[in-house]
């Protein structure tokens, strides 16, 4: 959990910080005073159908968009969910998209309603001529039921899974992603043709509907769950440790092909979307993973060519393996001596045997 709201946090501070604020305050204040004109213009002269309609408009544009954008975001390669790796499941991951997504969906909803309030009460007596008896205000009687403004959040969330799922076809096969459709389709048109060809009640649709609404929804949650396991870079990584950043397991990989003699002085060293595909990640990770080798002096770039091994590559990988290797590996060697009661001939004999296994 502690994990998975670190993530979520990153999608926060991704979302609302970094200078992001000014043009979030903007985007909601344009996308506020666009709804409630467009409402005014179309719904005519009734209050309550207008401010219905924006309170349906705002929830579908907050909760739906957002999902869709933070999804989207994903897929990218240089996306957010790519940008940090952190030792998490794929489960996990994509509890923690979810719950940032309705998060942020929330905290646009509340931003938006507050300026469309605003806006309204400016504009009610300018062009409605109904009496109201104080302010009406949005999602507190003025437009929709509370039961009803419930029913539209949860058909908002409804209609980004199904998107989602269209989103991710391609991972699934085409012959099983049009008979869904298609059954999806034919169990809510089915309802209605009963009613009117069959003169059956119009209660059969609202139940059918909610019946099968809650199906598709299952069946939903578990095509976006597969769909986005396959698609995910993680899926793949299966050669990486959990509990270490993985930019910082390639980085130390690549140091140890140099010591093995893979790579050499001025030796030119795969590029950032060949080392991806060798290493099966996604191409930021490996950006930062040469980010890292540039700091510590392993490789140096040359303007269009790409990434090279430093001369002192090889010395600098020595020493600064020996220093770890001198302050915390052979301490951790020396106790597991003392405790089994291992003497130095012994471990001197068996380094001679492995000096001479290695001549042979």
């Amino acid at each position: 959990m502690k994990e998975m709201w670190k993530f979520s946090q990153f999608q926060l501070k991704e979302m609302f910080g970094y200078g992001k604020r000014k043009p979030l305050s903007s985007f909601c204040f344009l996308r506020s005073f666009s709804i409630c004109v467009f409402c005014a213009l179309v719904s005519g002269e009734s209050l309550k159908e207008c401010l219905s309609l924006i309170e349906q408009l705002l929830i579908l544009l907050s909760y739906y968009f957002t999902f869709w954008s933070l999804v989207e975001d994903m897929r990218n390669d240089r996306g957010l969910i790519n940008k940090f790796m952190l030792p998490v499941t794929l489960a996990e991951k994509y509890v923690s998209l979810f719950f940032s997504t309705f998060l942020i969906g929330t905290v646009m909803l509340l931003g938006c309603a507050i300026l469309s309030n605003i806006f309204m009460q400016l504009a009610i007596p300018l062009l409605f001529t109904e009496e109201t008896n104080g302010p009406v205000l949005l999602f507190l009687g003025g437009g929709y039921g509370l039961k009803q403004l419930m029913l539209q959040v949860v058909i908002a969330f409804y209609v980004a899974l199904w998107t989602l799922v269209v989103m991710l076809r391609k991972q699934y096969s085409k012959t099983r992603f049009w008979l869904i459709v298609v059954l999806c389709v034919l169990s809510y048109v089915l309802p209605v043709l009963c009613m009117y060809g069959l003169g059956a009640p119009k209660s059969i649709i609202k139940y059918t509907w909610s019946i099968v609404s809650v199906v598709w929804s299952i069946v939903a949650v578990i095509m976006t769950y597969k769909g986005l396991e396959s698609w995910s870079l993680d899926s793949k990584m299966v050669d990486f440790k959990q509990d270490r950043a993985i930019y910082l397991q390639m980085a130390e990989r690549i140091c140890d092909e140099i010591l093995a003699g893979k790579y050499h002085s001025d030796d030119r060293i795969p590029s950032v979307r060949e080392q991806a595909v060798m290493f099966e990640v996604n191409t930021n990770t490996v950006v930062k993973t040469y980010d890292l080798l540039l700091q510590w002096g392993i490789i140096y770039t040359r303007r269009g060519l790409g990434y090279f091994v430093t001369v002192d590559a090889l010395e600098k990988i020595k020493q600064t393996r020996s220093l770890k290797f001198m302050t915390e590996n052979l301490p951790e060697l020396f106790s597991q001596m003392k405790l089994l009661d291992i003497s130095i001939d012994t471990v001197v004999r068996k380094w001679e045997e492995f000096k001479d296994g290695e001549k042979l």
